[in-house]
């Protein structure tokens, strides 16, 4: 091109590549030494301190050291030895160089989300005005969006879980602060109208977090009794030819489906009563004999029928089956999972192909949609891979969503204005995390035992 230009140019300039020029080009006090204002350093010459808020740290006689600290790790070393930390670091941890250490990776993520997106949903996505922001900015502010019965009833499910895990903080409000909106959203139902199944659904994940944690319903009555009568209203409004349907012409619908199952699992796993066992045992039955399909069609690749055509979502609705159909069927199935072995599978055949297609017509023209999409791949990818074991897979996974979301370790934290964060601005992703997070909680039980 003839319209480019070089222009000469004096200026300083440094890769950051090791912990000596971190403090090369850190503001510095007269002796040389860079920390954090709270830190005490006396008769020291070229320190660097790095340490996580809250943390005292104070420091006599050094010269010439590094002192980093994050959640659960200190590196203290010569600035003349800093090249050197990678290797090191992988001896301290015992591993070899290179290889993910997925017990803390996971660890981490899991203090992540309780610390960090827990307290910033209910802090910065509670509207005053009753139920939750679906869409936040960057520093913490609402944006217009519509409200969905769906989503704010998994919210609320959400933070009942968080009750139900007695995690330290006002989650039981959250809870009840979402229940109250679905209780006002319920009597601006006009004539003739009536929620979808995908809302009832949700609204049974709901109840089952209420019953769990010895709360009230919608309406002040007994979850139970209010679950058992949106099962009615299931079955007297949406059977159509042995299917159930979403509201509208077209049958089977894969999302309003998999949260009908999900639901059904939750009630399962914390009420013995025989009518779940039969539901859970009839949902079963419907989607493995190929429910999820028009009449004409049979089997698993049912499942797909009615999906989106943006690749991603394909692969991430495997997933999302797989893990829902392990967990229905380690509790009323058959032993060997195989339909959801088979929707693992292909969830990992079309994520091994999620290269950008060469075919134009193709294309994903929304690049950030396209990397939303990416991300809750990822995450569904992440939960189905604890529920089978595969802890290869599971760590791959986790490293992207930690990347991407700017997870550090335990001792770290991250709130609204600290880079973007999709866990922070985008309710649905939240909630896809949250599935995670309980995977992650489970797994952590089970390796303690």
């Amino acid at each position: 091109s003839d319209l480019n230009a070089v222009v000469p140019s004096d200026f300083g300039w440094s890769e950051v590549s090791s912990w000596a020029a971190v403090l090369e080009v850190s503001e510095k006090d007269e002796n040389g030494n860079s920390a954090p204002p709270d830190a005490v350093v006396e008769d020291c010459q070229d320190v660097l301190i790095r340490v996580p808020d809250g943390l005292q740290i104070a420091t006599l006689g050094l010269e010439n050291l590094a002192i980093v600290a994050t959640g659960r790790e200190i590196l203290i070393c010569s600035l003349d030895h800093a090249r050197s930390v990678t290797t090191m670091s992988a001896r301290f941890s015992g591993e070899e160089p290179g290889t993910a250490n997925f017990e803390r990776s996971r660890d981490e993520f899991e203090c992540w989300f309780r610390r960090v997106v827990f307290p910033h949903w209910w802090s910065f996505g509670g509207d005053a005005k009753g139920g939750f922001h679906e869409a936040l900015n960057k520093v913490g502010e609402p944006e217009i969006a519509p409200r969905r019965f769906q989503l704010q009833a998994r919210l609320g499910w959400l933070f009942g879980v968080a009750e139900r895990e007695r995690l330290p903080g006002m989650w039981l409000a959250a809870h009840r602060h979402a229940k109250r909106f679905l209780a006002d959203s319920f009597h601006r139902i006009g004539p003739g109208e009536h929620h979808s199944l995908e809302d009832d659904a949700s609204l049974l994940l709901l109840l089952s977090s209420a019953y769990a944690i010895g709360d009230t319903g919608l309406f002040d009555a007994d979850p139970k009794a209010e679950a058992e009568e949106a099962l009615l209203r299931i079955s007297v409004r949406y059977q159509a030819s042995g299917q159930y349907a979403k509201a509208g012409k077209r049958l089977s619908q894969s999302e309003a489906h998999l949260r009908l199952l999900q639901a059904a699992v939750e009630w399962r796993s914390i009420d013995d009563d025989p009518l779940w066992r039969a539901r859970l045992r009839g949902f079963i039955a419907f989607i493995e004999g190929g429910g999820l399909v028009e009449q004409t069609a049979a089997g698993v690749d049912g499942v797909y029928r009615h999906l989106e055509d943006g690749w991603p979502r394909l692969a991430t609705r495997s997933f999302e089956w797989a893990s829902v159909l392990h967990d229905a069927t380690l509790l009323e199935g058959p032993d060997d999972h195989s339909t959801a072995k088979r929707l693992y599978q292909d969830g990992r055949r079309r994520q091994a192909s999620m290269s950008p297609p060469s075919d134009p017509d193709r294309a994903i023209p929304d690049t950030t949609s396209h990397e939303t999409d990416l991300l809750r791949l990822q995450i569904a990818a992440y939960g189905a891979a604890l529920r089978f074991g595969e802890d290869d897979h599971a760590s791959e996974a986790l490293e992207w969503i930690k990347r991407e979301l700017h997870i550090l370790g335990p001792g770290s934290s991250v709130g609204p204005g600290q880079g973007p964060s999709l866990a922070l601005s985008s309710a649905p992703t939240a909630c896809l995390l949250g599935d995670a997070w309980l995977q992650t909680r489970k797994r952590q039980a089970r390796d303690a035992c």
